[in-house]
């Protein structure tokens, strides 16, 4: 994983254009994009190592996600924080 430049807490690693993630971390709340593909190889590897998290939240226009008291919507155009 690398740092970004503009902010510490903020993580990304690229293996390709279908394969990353970004993770923006804070004091208590993770918020994470990924790709399928990265989640899918993630979730195998924790499970592997035996290091048992949280189920992931996937935002779709049918699941919002709630987050730091508000609630994260995607639509077919964009996402909004609502």
């Amino acid at each position: 994983m690398k740092v970004s430049i503009y902010d510490s807490c903020l993580l990304f690693i690229i293996n390709g254009p279908h394969d990353f993630s970004i993770i923006g971390m804070q004091i208590d709340n993770t918020f994470g994009f990924a790709t399928s593909r990265f989640s899918k190889r993630e979730q195998d590897e924790l499970y592997r190592k035996k290091f048992y998290t949280k189920d992931k939240n996937i935002l779709s226009p049918e699941q919002l996600i709630k987050f730091n008291r508000g609630r994260i919507k995607f639509s077919r155009d964009n996402i909004t924080f609502i």
